[in-house]
């Protein structure tokens, strides 16, 4: 964390990995089955958010919070 001005932080590092795979799959013709599967945050990385930074808080200085932990999507797709 880095102090830049009163009252204000910045984090300095966020890493989220976003992965995408499909796989088209001929049912006849023109007939398309599509299955695709993302990943967010693919290895799971904790990103932490910023401290409480309000003297009257009792969490004054404390991450309490993360950003989203790992996310899995599937989707089946049918094009004709």
């Amino acid at each position: 964390m880095m102090i830049t001005e009163k009252n204000r932080a910045i984090s300095i590092v966020v890493f989220i990995m976003v992965f995408s795979a499909l796989k088209n799959f001929t049912i006849y013709r023109a007939s398309v089955l599509q299955f695709r599967a993302e990943f967010f945050n693919l290895f799971n990385h904790p990103n932490f958010n910023l401290p409480a930074n309000r003297v009257t808080q009792p969490t004054y200085g404390r991450i309490t919070t993360a950003m989203d932990p790992r996310i899995l999507q599937f989707a089946l797709k049918y094009r004709f």
